[in-house]
Protein backbone atom coordinates (compact mmCIF):
# COMPACT_ATOMS: atom_id res chain seq x y z
CA UNK A 1 0.00 0.00 0.00
CA UNK A 2 2.87 2.36 0.86
CA UNK A 3 4.64 1.59 -2.43
CA UNK A 4 1.47 2.19 -4.46
CA UNK A 5 1.15 5.63 -2.86
CA UNK A 6 4.72 6.53 -3.81
CA UNK A 7 4.10 5.36 -7.38
CA UNK A 8 0.93 7.46 -7.68
CA UNK A 9 2.71 10.52 -6.30
CA UNK A 10 5.56 10.03 -8.78
CA UNK A 11 3.11 9.76 -11.70
CA UNK A 12 1.36 12.98 -10.69
CA UNK A 13 4.71 14.77 -10.39
CA UNK A 14 5.69 13.54 -13.86
CA UNK A 15 2.41 14.79 -15.37
CA UNK A 16 2.81 18.22 -13.76
CA UNK A 17 6.42 18.44 -14.97
CA UNK A 18 5.32 17.56 -18.53
CA UNK A 19 2.55 20.18 -18.47
CA UNK A 20 4.99 22.87 -17.27
CA UNK A 21 7.46 21.97 -20.04
CA UNK A 22 4.72 22.17 -22.68
CA UNK A 23 3.50 25.53 -21.34
CA UNK A 24 7.04 26.90 -21.37
CA UNK A 25 7.61 25.60 -24.89
CA UNK A 26 4.36 27.23 -26.11
CA UNK A 27 5.27 30.55 -24.51
CA UNK A 28 8.75 30.48 -26.11
CA UNK A 29 7.21 29.60 -29.48
CA UNK A 30 4.71 32.46 -29.32
CA UNK A 31 7.39 34.89 -28.17
CA UNK A 32 9.73 33.71 -30.94
CA UNK A 33 7.00 34.13 -33.55
CA UNK A 34 6.21 37.62 -32.33
CA UNK A 35 9.90 38.49 -32.27
CA UNK A 36 10.45 37.11 -35.78
CA UNK A 37 7.61 39.19 -37.13
CA UNK A 38 8.87 42.23 -35.30
CA UNK A 39 12.39 41.72 -36.69
CA UNK A 40 11.38 40.58 -40.19
CA UNK A 41 8.37 42.84 -40.62
CA UNK A 42 8.04 43.89 -44.23
CA UNK A 43 6.12 43.01 -47.36
CA UNK A 44 7.24 41.15 -50.46
CA UNK A 45 5.21 41.85 -53.58
CA UNK A 46 5.16 39.13 -56.23
CA UNK A 47 3.83 38.92 -59.77
CA UNK A 48 2.91 35.40 -60.88
CA UNK A 49 5.01 34.05 -58.02
CA UNK A 50 8.14 36.06 -58.86
CA UNK A 51 9.35 38.77 -56.46
CA UNK A 52 9.16 42.28 -57.93
CA UNK A 53 9.67 44.40 -54.81
CA UNK A 54 10.21 44.06 -51.09
CA UNK A 55 9.27 46.80 -48.65
CA UNK A 56 10.81 47.30 -45.22
CA UNK A 57 8.78 48.69 -42.35
CA UNK A 58 10.46 52.03 -42.80
CA UNK A 59 9.44 52.10 -46.47
CA UNK A 60 5.87 51.17 -45.60
CA UNK A 61 5.77 53.97 -43.07
CA UNK A 62 7.13 56.39 -45.68
CA UNK A 63 4.37 55.40 -48.15
CA UNK A 64 1.77 55.96 -45.43
CA UNK A 65 3.30 59.38 -44.67
CA UNK A 66 3.05 60.33 -48.34
CA UNK A 67 -0.68 59.57 -48.17
CA UNK A 68 -1.03 61.83 -45.14
CA UNK A 69 -0.36 59.34 -42.35
CA UNK A 70 -4.11 58.81 -42.06
CA UNK A 71 -6.15 56.71 -39.66
CA UNK A 72 -8.87 54.47 -41.05
CA UNK A 73 -11.90 52.98 -39.32
CA UNK A 74 -13.14 49.58 -40.48
CA UNK A 75 -16.25 47.64 -39.50
CA UNK A 76 -15.79 43.91 -39.37
CA UNK A 77 -18.15 40.96 -39.23
CA UNK A 78 -17.00 37.39 -38.88
CA UNK A 79 -20.05 35.31 -38.03
CA UNK A 80 -23.01 37.14 -36.54
CA UNK A 81 -23.03 38.66 -33.99
CA UNK A 82 -19.24 39.04 -33.72
CA UNK A 83 -19.22 42.62 -35.01
CA UNK A 84 -16.33 44.99 -34.21
CA UNK A 85 -14.84 48.28 -35.31
CA UNK A 86 -11.12 48.73 -35.93
CA UNK A 87 -9.00 51.88 -36.17
CA UNK A 88 -5.77 51.34 -38.10
CA UNK A 89 -2.95 53.30 -39.74
CA UNK A 90 -0.86 52.41 -42.77
CA UNK A 91 -0.61 52.66 -46.55
CA UNK A 92 -3.45 51.74 -48.87
CA UNK A 93 -2.98 48.55 -50.87
CA UNK A 94 -3.52 50.54 -54.06
CA UNK A 95 -0.61 52.88 -53.23
CA UNK A 96 1.60 49.97 -52.21
CA UNK A 97 1.04 48.19 -55.54
CA UNK A 98 1.61 51.45 -57.41
CA UNK A 99 4.99 51.79 -55.66
CA UNK A 100 5.78 48.19 -56.63
CA UNK A 101 4.89 48.98 -60.26
CA UNK A 102 2.27 46.21 -60.56
CA UNK A 103 -1.01 48.07 -60.12
CA UNK A 104 -1.76 47.74 -63.83
CA UNK A 105 -1.34 43.98 -63.65
CA UNK A 106 -4.36 43.70 -61.38
CA UNK A 107 -7.41 42.72 -63.46
CA UNK A 108 -11.03 42.37 -62.43
CA UNK A 109 -11.03 38.59 -62.86
CA UNK A 110 -7.41 38.03 -61.76
CA UNK A 111 -6.50 37.54 -58.12
CA UNK A 112 -4.41 39.26 -55.49
CA UNK A 113 -3.38 36.81 -52.76
CA UNK A 114 -2.37 37.97 -49.28
CA UNK A 115 -0.42 35.51 -47.14
CA UNK A 116 1.49 35.21 -43.88
CA UNK A 117 3.37 32.28 -45.38
CA UNK A 118 0.76 29.74 -44.28
CA UNK A 119 -2.68 31.29 -44.13
CA UNK A 120 -3.78 33.11 -47.26
CA UNK A 121 -6.76 34.94 -48.66
CA UNK A 122 -7.32 35.78 -52.31
CA UNK A 123 -9.38 38.67 -53.63
CA UNK A 124 -10.27 39.28 -57.23
CA UNK A 125 -9.24 42.61 -58.66
CA UNK A 126 -12.93 43.55 -58.73
CA UNK A 127 -13.33 42.71 -55.03
CA UNK A 128 -10.20 44.62 -54.07
CA UNK A 129 -10.55 47.73 -56.20
CA UNK A 130 -13.72 47.52 -58.32
CA UNK A 131 -16.33 47.23 -55.58
CA UNK A 132 -17.18 50.21 -53.39
CA UNK A 133 -16.43 49.23 -49.79
CA UNK A 134 -17.41 51.00 -46.61
CA UNK A 135 -17.13 51.18 -42.85
CA UNK A 136 -20.60 50.70 -41.33
CA UNK A 137 -20.48 52.14 -37.80
CA UNK A 138 -24.12 51.07 -37.24
CA UNK A 139 -23.47 47.46 -38.24
CA UNK A 140 -24.43 44.49 -36.09
CA UNK A 141 -28.09 45.22 -36.76
CA UNK A 142 -28.79 42.27 -39.02
CA UNK A 143 -31.94 40.47 -37.95
CA UNK A 144 -30.65 37.16 -36.53
CA UNK A 145 -33.67 35.20 -37.75
CA UNK A 146 -34.80 36.80 -40.99
CA UNK A 147 -31.35 37.99 -42.02
CA UNK A 148 -32.77 41.36 -43.10
CA UNK A 149 -30.60 44.48 -42.78
CA UNK A 150 -32.55 47.42 -41.29
CA UNK A 151 -32.08 50.75 -43.04
CA UNK A 152 -30.30 52.27 -40.04
CA UNK A 153 -27.48 49.76 -40.49
CA UNK A 154 -26.32 51.88 -43.41
CA UNK A 155 -26.33 55.15 -41.45
CA UNK A 156 -22.96 56.89 -41.27
CA UNK A 157 -21.35 54.63 -43.89
CA UNK A 158 -17.93 55.89 -44.98
CA UNK A 159 -16.21 54.78 -48.18
CA UNK A 160 -12.86 53.11 -47.56
CA UNK A 161 -10.09 51.34 -49.48
CA UNK A 162 -8.14 48.28 -48.51
CA UNK A 163 -5.34 49.24 -46.10
CA UNK A 164 -2.20 47.59 -44.79
CA UNK A 165 -2.12 48.23 -41.05
CA UNK A 166 1.38 48.86 -39.71
CA UNK A 167 0.35 50.19 -36.32
CA UNK A 168 1.48 49.04 -32.87
CA UNK A 169 -0.50 45.79 -32.93
CA UNK A 170 1.60 42.67 -32.47
CA UNK A 171 -0.38 41.16 -35.37
CA UNK A 172 0.73 43.82 -37.85
CA UNK A 173 1.18 44.09 -40.76
CA UNK A 174 -2.50 43.22 -41.31
CA UNK A 175 -4.75 43.48 -44.35
CA UNK A 176 -8.03 45.29 -43.71
CA UNK A 177 -10.85 45.57 -46.23
CA UNK A 178 -14.21 47.29 -45.91
CA UNK A 179 -17.67 45.84 -46.41
CA UNK A 180 -19.87 46.16 -49.49
CA UNK A 181 -22.90 45.73 -47.20
CA UNK A 182 -23.27 45.45 -43.41
CA UNK A 183 -23.77 41.69 -43.58
CA UNK A 184 -20.65 40.87 -45.60
CA UNK A 185 -18.40 38.56 -43.59
CA UNK A 186 -15.13 40.39 -44.18
CA UNK A 187 -13.10 39.46 -41.11
CA UNK A 188 -11.86 36.18 -42.62
CA UNK A 189 -10.03 38.45 -45.08
CA UNK A 190 -8.14 40.29 -42.33
CA UNK A 191 -4.78 38.57 -42.86
CA UNK A 192 -2.47 39.08 -39.86
CA UNK A 193 1.35 38.93 -39.89
CA UNK A 194 1.13 39.66 -43.62
CA UNK A 195 4.38 38.94 -45.52
CA UNK A 196 3.49 38.28 -49.15
CA UNK A 197 1.24 39.86 -51.78
CA UNK A 198 1.08 37.89 -55.02
CA UNK A 199 -0.71 39.03 -58.19
CA UNK A 200 -2.04 36.49 -60.67
CA UNK A 201 -3.54 37.40 -64.03
CA UNK A 202 -5.15 33.98 -64.47
CA UNK A 203 -8.96 34.15 -64.33
CA UNK A 204 -10.26 33.40 -60.85
CA UNK A 205 -12.43 30.29 -60.53
CA UNK A 206 -16.20 30.68 -60.48
CA UNK A 207 -18.12 30.04 -57.28
CA UNK A 208 -19.97 26.76 -56.93
CA UNK A 209 -23.67 26.08 -57.23
CA UNK A 210 -26.24 24.92 -54.70
CA UNK A 211 -29.29 22.70 -54.75
CA UNK A 212 -32.49 23.11 -52.81
CA UNK A 213 -34.30 20.66 -50.57
CA UNK A 214 -37.11 20.23 -51.47
CA UNK A 215 -36.18 20.44 -55.14
CA UNK A 216 -37.22 23.29 -57.38
CA UNK A 217 -40.77 22.79 -58.63
CA UNK A 218 -41.95 21.24 -55.37
CA UNK A 219 -45.26 21.95 -53.67
CA UNK A 220 -44.76 23.25 -50.14
CA UNK A 221 -46.87 24.30 -47.19
CA UNK A 222 -46.80 27.85 -45.85
CA UNK A 223 -43.70 28.35 -43.68
CA UNK A 224 -41.99 25.20 -44.95
CA UNK A 225 -38.23 25.19 -44.56
CA UNK A 226 -36.04 25.42 -47.65
CA UNK A 227 -32.51 24.07 -47.27
CA UNK A 228 -29.74 25.19 -49.63
CA UNK A 229 -26.65 23.05 -49.85
CA UNK A 230 -23.60 22.64 -52.06
CA UNK A 231 -19.94 21.71 -52.04
CA UNK A 232 -18.73 25.18 -51.10
CA UNK A 233 -15.55 26.40 -49.43
CA UNK A 234 -15.51 28.19 -46.08
CA UNK A 235 -15.05 31.52 -47.89
CA UNK A 236 -18.03 31.12 -50.22
CA UNK A 237 -21.31 32.63 -49.11
CA UNK A 238 -24.89 32.11 -50.26
CA UNK A 239 -27.11 35.15 -50.73
CA UNK A 240 -30.79 34.93 -51.66
CA UNK A 241 -33.88 37.02 -52.33
CA UNK A 242 -37.58 36.39 -52.94
CA UNK A 243 -37.76 39.60 -54.99
CA UNK A 244 -38.17 38.45 -58.59
CA UNK A 245 -37.18 41.88 -59.88
CA UNK A 246 -33.71 41.87 -58.25
CA UNK A 247 -30.74 39.52 -58.33
CA UNK A 248 -29.22 38.56 -54.96
CA UNK A 249 -26.00 40.30 -53.98
CA UNK A 250 -24.19 41.70 -50.92
CA UNK A 251 -26.93 43.14 -48.76
CA UNK A 252 -29.38 40.39 -49.64
CA UNK A 253 -30.18 37.85 -46.97
CA UNK A 254 -27.17 35.64 -46.27
CA UNK A 255 -28.21 32.00 -46.00
CA UNK A 256 -27.37 30.17 -42.79
CA UNK A 257 -24.49 32.43 -41.85
CA UNK A 258 -22.61 31.15 -38.84
CA UNK A 259 -24.95 28.19 -38.30
CA UNK A 260 -22.39 26.59 -36.02
CA UNK A 261 -22.40 29.71 -33.85
CA UNK A 262 -26.10 29.46 -33.11
CA UNK A 263 -27.65 31.82 -35.67
CA UNK A 264 -30.53 30.55 -37.75
CA UNK A 265 -31.13 32.39 -40.99
CA UNK A 266 -32.43 29.39 -42.90
CA UNK A 267 -35.07 30.77 -45.23
CA UNK A 268 -38.73 29.84 -45.00
CA UNK A 269 -41.37 30.23 -47.62
CA UNK A 270 -43.32 33.52 -47.62
CA UNK A 271 -46.24 33.80 -45.27
CA UNK A 272 -48.73 33.60 -48.12
CA UNK A 273 -49.82 31.28 -50.89
CA UNK A 274 -48.88 31.28 -54.54
CA UNK A 275 -45.98 30.52 -56.89
CA UNK A 276 -42.69 31.99 -55.70
CA UNK A 277 -39.15 32.16 -57.01
CA UNK A 278 -36.12 31.98 -54.76
CA UNK A 279 -33.11 33.59 -56.47
CA UNK A 280 -29.72 32.46 -55.17
CA UNK A 281 -26.14 33.57 -55.87
CA UNK A 282 -22.89 32.24 -54.39
CA UNK A 283 -20.15 34.80 -53.78
CA UNK A 284 -16.68 34.12 -52.44
CA UNK A 285 -13.33 35.80 -51.88
CA UNK A 286 -10.90 35.17 -54.72
CA UNK A 287 -13.67 33.80 -56.93
CA UNK A 288 -15.95 35.16 -59.58
CA UNK A 289 -19.61 35.26 -58.62
CA UNK A 290 -21.64 32.20 -59.47
CA UNK A 291 -24.60 32.49 -61.81
CA UNK A 292 -27.96 33.40 -60.34
CA UNK A 293 -29.95 30.23 -59.69
CA UNK A 294 -33.73 30.43 -59.54
CA UNK A 295 -35.77 27.86 -57.63
CA UNK A 296 -39.54 27.77 -58.00
CA UNK A 297 -41.88 26.69 -55.23
CA UNK A 298 -45.64 26.43 -55.20
CA UNK A 299 -46.94 27.34 -51.76
CA UNK A 300 -50.32 25.71 -51.15
CA UNK A 301 -52.62 25.27 -48.15
CA UNK A 302 -52.19 22.14 -46.07
CA UNK A 303 -54.24 19.12 -47.08
CA UNK A 304 -56.90 18.16 -44.53
CA UNK A 305 -55.97 15.33 -42.17
CA UNK A 306 -58.06 13.00 -40.04
CA UNK A 307 -60.29 12.18 -43.02
CA UNK A 308 -62.74 9.32 -42.35
CA UNK A 309 -65.63 7.75 -44.25
CA UNK A 310 -68.31 5.46 -42.77
CA UNK A 311 -71.64 4.12 -44.03
CA UNK A 312 -74.51 6.31 -42.79
CA UNK A 313 -77.41 4.23 -44.13
CA UNK A 314 -78.26 1.77 -46.90
CA UNK A 315 -77.93 4.61 -49.44
CA UNK A 316 -75.54 7.13 -47.83
CA UNK A 317 -72.01 7.58 -46.46
CA UNK A 318 -70.65 10.18 -44.06
CA UNK A 319 -67.24 11.79 -44.62
CA UNK A 320 -65.50 13.83 -41.88
CA UNK A 321 -62.18 15.69 -41.67
CA UNK A 322 -60.17 18.08 -39.50
CA UNK A 323 -60.14 21.77 -40.37
CA UNK A 324 -57.03 23.55 -41.65
CA UNK A 325 -55.76 27.06 -40.89
CA UNK A 326 -56.73 29.87 -43.26
CA UNK A 327 -59.27 27.64 -45.05
CA UNK A 328 -62.01 29.48 -46.98
CA UNK A 329 -63.71 26.17 -47.72
CA UNK A 330 -63.20 22.54 -48.68
CA UNK A 331 -63.68 20.52 -51.85
CA UNK A 332 -64.86 16.93 -51.84
CA UNK A 333 -63.74 14.55 -54.57
CA UNK A 334 -65.50 11.21 -55.12
CA UNK A 335 -65.02 8.03 -57.16
CA UNK A 336 -66.69 4.64 -57.52
CA UNK A 337 -64.55 1.84 -56.17
CA UNK A 338 -60.81 2.47 -56.38
CA UNK A 339 -61.01 4.92 -59.28
CA UNK A 340 -59.54 8.41 -59.31
CA UNK A 341 -61.84 10.79 -57.41
CA UNK A 342 -63.26 13.73 -59.37
CA UNK A 343 -64.72 16.96 -58.05
CA UNK A 344 -68.10 16.43 -56.42
CA UNK A 345 -68.96 19.31 -54.11
CA UNK A 346 -67.55 22.39 -52.33
CA UNK A 347 -68.50 23.43 -48.78
CA UNK A 348 -67.80 26.45 -46.58
CA UNK A 349 -65.01 26.95 -44.02
CA UNK A 350 -67.01 25.84 -40.99
CA UNK A 351 -68.24 22.61 -42.58
CA UNK A 352 -66.14 19.60 -41.59
CA UNK A 353 -68.42 16.76 -42.68
CA UNK A 354 -70.58 15.65 -45.59
CA UNK A 355 -73.35 13.05 -45.78
CA UNK A 356 -73.38 11.74 -49.34
CA UNK A 357 -76.81 10.38 -50.31
CA UNK A 358 -78.56 8.49 -53.14
CA UNK A 359 -75.81 5.89 -53.24
CA UNK A 360 -76.03 2.20 -54.09
CA UNK A 361 -76.08 -0.24 -51.21
CA UNK A 362 -72.88 -2.26 -50.98
CA UNK A 363 -70.98 -0.18 -53.55
CA UNK A 364 -67.62 1.23 -52.44
CA UNK A 365 -67.19 5.01 -52.74
CA UNK A 366 -63.77 6.64 -52.42
CA UNK A 367 -63.29 10.20 -51.17
CA UNK A 368 -60.53 12.81 -50.99
CA UNK A 369 -60.72 16.30 -49.47
CA UNK A 370 -58.82 19.49 -50.29
CA UNK A 371 -58.77 22.84 -48.50
CA UNK A 372 -59.28 26.15 -50.31
CA UNK A 373 -57.78 29.53 -49.37
CA UNK A 374 -59.01 32.72 -51.05
CA UNK A 375 -56.19 35.27 -51.18
CA UNK A 376 -56.17 38.57 -53.04
CA UNK A 377 -58.92 37.43 -55.39
CA UNK A 378 -57.30 34.08 -56.19
CA UNK A 379 -58.24 30.68 -54.78
CA UNK A 380 -55.42 28.32 -53.86
CA UNK A 381 -56.20 24.64 -53.40
CA UNK A 382 -54.22 22.20 -51.27
CA UNK A 383 -53.02 18.80 -52.42
CA UNK A 384 -55.57 16.03 -51.89
CA UNK A 385 -55.90 14.27 -48.57
CA UNK A 386 -55.38 10.56 -48.22
CA UNK A 387 -58.09 8.40 -49.82
CA UNK A 388 -60.83 6.93 -47.66
CA UNK A 389 -63.65 4.58 -48.66
CA UNK A 390 -67.08 3.55 -47.41
CA UNK A 391 -69.89 1.22 -48.56
CA UNK A 392 -73.51 2.18 -47.80
CA UNK A 393 -74.96 -0.75 -45.86
CA UNK A 394 -78.16 -2.09 -44.37
CA UNK A 395 -78.29 -1.87 -40.63
CA UNK A 396 -78.18 -4.89 -38.35
CA UNK A 397 -81.62 -6.03 -37.14
CA UNK A 398 -82.43 -6.63 -33.48
CA UNK A 399 -83.91 -10.08 -32.85
CA UNK A 400 -86.32 -11.37 -30.17
CA UNK A 401 -87.41 -15.04 -29.76
CA UNK A 402 -90.56 -16.50 -28.20
CA UNK A 403 -90.75 -20.27 -27.57
CA UNK A 404 -93.98 -22.26 -27.78
CA UNK A 405 -94.97 -25.90 -28.18
CA UNK A 406 -92.55 -27.35 -30.74
CA UNK A 407 -92.03 -23.92 -32.30
CA UNK A 408 -90.13 -20.64 -31.91
CA UNK A 409 -91.40 -17.25 -33.08
CA UNK A 410 -88.67 -15.00 -34.45
CA UNK A 411 -89.29 -11.25 -34.50
CA UNK A 412 -86.84 -8.55 -35.63
CA UNK A 413 -86.65 -4.81 -36.05
CA UNK A 414 -87.49 -3.37 -39.44
CA UNK A 415 -84.43 -2.40 -41.47
CA UNK A 416 -84.72 0.73 -43.59
CA UNK A 417 -84.24 0.04 -47.30
CA UNK A 418 -84.49 -3.75 -46.92
CA UNK A 419 -86.08 -5.78 -49.75
CA UNK A 420 -86.38 -8.77 -47.45
CA UNK A 421 -84.75 -10.88 -44.76
CA UNK A 422 -83.09 -14.26 -44.32
CA UNK A 423 -83.54 -16.28 -41.11
CA UNK A 424 -80.75 -18.69 -40.12
CA UNK A 425 -80.92 -21.54 -37.55
CA UNK A 426 -78.50 -23.88 -35.85
CA UNK A 427 -78.35 -26.22 -32.89
CA UNK A 428 -74.91 -24.80 -32.05
CA UNK A 429 -74.15 -21.28 -30.91
CA UNK A 430 -71.13 -20.62 -33.14
CA UNK A 431 -71.51 -22.85 -36.20
CA UNK A 432 -73.83 -24.91 -38.35
CA UNK A 433 -76.23 -22.11 -39.29
CA UNK A 434 -78.43 -22.71 -42.34
CA UNK A 435 -81.08 -20.52 -43.97
CA UNK A 436 -84.51 -21.75 -42.95
CA UNK A 437 -86.58 -18.95 -44.44
CA UNK A 438 -86.23 -16.05 -46.91
CA UNK A 439 -88.70 -13.24 -46.44
CA UNK A 440 -89.32 -11.37 -49.71
CA UNK A 441 -90.82 -8.24 -48.17
CA UNK A 442 -89.05 -5.52 -46.26
CA UNK A 443 -92.20 -4.93 -44.25
CA UNK A 444 -92.44 -8.44 -42.82
CA UNK A 445 -90.67 -8.68 -39.47
CA UNK A 446 -91.95 -12.03 -38.10
CA UNK A 447 -91.40 -15.73 -38.78
CA UNK A 448 -92.72 -18.82 -36.91
CA UNK A 449 -90.42 -21.80 -37.10
CA UNK A 450 -92.58 -24.93 -36.51
CA UNK A 451 -92.10 -28.72 -36.14
CA UNK A 452 -89.16 -28.35 -33.75
CA UNK A 453 -88.16 -30.99 -31.20
CA UNK A 454 -89.58 -30.57 -27.77
CA UNK A 455 -87.01 -29.48 -25.18
CA UNK A 456 -84.27 -28.86 -27.77
CA UNK A 457 -82.37 -25.57 -27.79
CA UNK A 458 -82.18 -23.64 -31.08
CA UNK A 459 -80.06 -20.66 -32.11
CA UNK A 460 -81.28 -18.00 -34.59
CA UNK A 461 -79.87 -14.98 -36.38
CA UNK A 462 -81.27 -12.67 -39.07
CA UNK A 463 -79.90 -10.41 -41.75
CA UNK A 464 -81.57 -8.06 -44.21
CA UNK A 465 -80.92 -7.86 -47.94
CA UNK A 466 -81.59 -5.30 -50.65
CA UNK A 467 -81.95 -6.08 -54.32
CA UNK A 468 -79.66 -3.83 -56.36
CA UNK A 469 -79.57 -4.26 -60.16
CA UNK A 470 -81.09 -7.73 -59.81
CA UNK A 471 -78.61 -8.92 -57.16
CA UNK A 472 -79.03 -9.31 -53.42
CA UNK A 473 -76.77 -7.14 -51.27
CA UNK A 474 -76.79 -8.36 -47.68
CA UNK A 475 -76.48 -6.45 -44.43
CA UNK A 476 -74.76 -7.66 -41.28
CA UNK A 477 -76.06 -10.55 -39.20
CA UNK A 478 -77.97 -9.82 -36.05
CA UNK A 479 -76.71 -11.04 -32.73
CA UNK A 480 -77.33 -14.76 -32.13
CA UNK A 481 -80.33 -15.50 -29.94
CA UNK A 482 -81.33 -18.85 -28.36
CA UNK A 483 -84.65 -20.46 -27.32
CA UNK A 484 -85.74 -23.95 -26.23
CA UNK A 485 -88.84 -25.40 -27.90
CA UNK A 486 -91.53 -26.42 -25.42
Amino acid sequence: MYNRGISLKSNITAVIRTMLILALFTAVLLFSRSFVFAEDAGITVQLKGETVRSFSMEELQQIAAEEGDLSYVFSGWNTFPTYRKFTVKGPTIRKLLEEAGVINDVTDTGTVTFSDGVYKVSLTGAQLFGEKRYCYPQGNLVDPIKGIIPAESYDGATGIEAVLSIGPSNEDPTLYIGQVAPNEENRPAFVHYLKYINISTLPAPVCGTVESVPASGSVCGKGSEIILKGNLSSQEYIYYTWDESAAPDYGSVMYNSGANQGIDTIPVLPDKYGIFHLSVKVKGYGKQDGDVQVFEFKVLPDAPVGVKAVPASYHSAKVTWNGTSDASGYRIYRALGSGTPVFYKEVGPGVLSLTDTNLNTGTAYTYQITSIVDQYGTSWESPCSLKVSARPALTKPTVKLTARKKQVTVKWSKVSGASGYVIYRSTKKSSGFKAVKTIKSGKTVKFVNKKLKKGKKYYFKVRAYRTVSGKKVYGSYSAVKAAKAK
